[in-house]
């Protein structure tokens, strides 16, 4: 674990360990794009998360979701 690690979340910084800011969800399907850079910059991971947000007015559950690498 890289405790000094950059992380990003549709591009804005988030501090390790803490939450991102809020992130709207348009009705139907959002990618969230997250990228992990090691301090000394030699590793990059980046992640997209897929949020399906169903209409309003119907059922509040979550319907999927997917981690990609």
């Amino acid at each position: 674990m890289d405790l000094n690690a950059a992380i990003t979340v549709n591009g804005n910084p988030v501090n390790s360990g803490s939450p991102s800011g809020l992130i709207g969800l348009s009705v139907g399907t959002n990618v969230i794009s997250v990228a992990v850079v090691s301090a000394n910059t030699a590793v990059t991971n980046n992640y997209a998360l897929t949020v399906t947000r169903i209409a309003p007015n119907s059922n509040a559950s979550l319907v999927s979701f997917s981690l990609k690498r």
